[in-house]
């Protein structure tokens, strides 16, 4: 289950339930498999008004990985292309919220991330 005060959250990717943790470490794993910091894809997205099949899958591929590195059964986590290939059967329109999601909390501060779920605001401005 996701701690929204720790900005992990959950979702159901093509019928299995995963926990997404956008920490440190998950930002990394994003870098890693995108070839672009968070900020750089956030700039990506705003200017270009799109966002490609590796934003998709690294965001989500990372904040799984997150979660997996958290609790310490990292040796556990998906591969990177099974998630792709979840990604692409789940429809890589459908995940978009769950891409938005990972790179806006991953920038966040815990605090503001409080306050804006306790006001029931989403965190995009």
């Amino acid at each position: 289950m996701g701690n929204k005060y720790r900005s992990s959250f959950e979702i159901t990717l093509n019928g299995t339930e995963y926990t997404l943790r956008p920490s440190f470490e998950a930002m990394m794993h994003f870098e890693d498999k995108s070839g672009m910091d968070v900020f750089e894809a956030l700039q990506s997205i705003a200017n270009k008004k799109m966002v490609g099949s590796r934003i998709v899958s690294a965001s989500i591929w990372a904040g799984i990985r997150g979660e997996f590195d958290f609790q310490g059964q990292s040796i556990n986590a998906p591969s990177f292309s099974k998630i792709g290939s979840e990604c692409q059967a789940h429809g890589f329109h459908n995940c978009l919220s769950f891409v938005m999601d990972f790179l806006n909390k991953s920038i966040a501060s815990d605090e503001d991330i409080k306050k804006y779920e306790e006001a029931g605001e989403p965190l995009e401005k």
